[in-house]
């Protein structure tokens, strides 16, 4: 999916998100865990904590510390602006909830690209197995657009502007 065409699902309408130019760097994700201390050094210097291991990271600082290959793969999610000028992190979980559990196991037979990570008896959590967010999205606007689940949805993070005069 382009930046340019990214969207979610929410309340039955379809919210558009445009391209931003930052990503969010995982320091607790496996696949980015392997980092040289200079290199988060410099990740930390350029970004803003989100959390105890997200960065907000301008895409060109990420491509710096990482390389360019290093900002495409799993622990580098994609950052996006929403209409309400908040910044929205898609992070790599889709949640799927449905009140009726045959028709959430149905929903989940044929899916090969995701597994489940955790599990009840009207939720899953499934998370792709590539480990980025943008696979997440695409999963949760494919079973939201091809499916009567009562919920799915991308695990979001918002970053909203602070309050106050701008």
């Amino acid at each position: 999916m382009a930046a340019d065409d990214a969207y979610y699902w929410a309340g039955g309408h379809k919210v558009p998100l445009s391209a931003s130019p930052d990503v969010v760097v995982d320091l607790a994700s496996a696949a980015v865990a392997p980092l040289e201390s200079t290199q988060v050094d410099a990740l930390r210097a350029a970004g803003r904590t989100l959390s105890g291991a997200l960065l907000l990271v301008a895409r060109t600082d990420a491509v710096a510390a990482l390389g360019e290959e290093g900002t495409s793969g799993p622990g580098v999610h994609p950052v996006f602006r929403s209409a309400d000028d908040s910044l929205v992190v898609v992070l790599p979980e889709v949640r799927v909830e449905a009140s009726d559990p045959v028709r959430l196991a149905e929903l989940v037979r044929g899916l090969t690209t995701a597994h489940i990570k955790e599990e009840s008896a009207d939720r899953l959590v499934l998370e792709p197995d590539s480990g980025r967010g943008e696979d997440a999205l695409a999963l949760a606007n494919t079973l939201s657009e091809s499916t009567d689940a009562d919920l799915v949805q991308a695990r979001f993070l918002r970053v909203v502007p602070r309050p106050g005069p701008r």
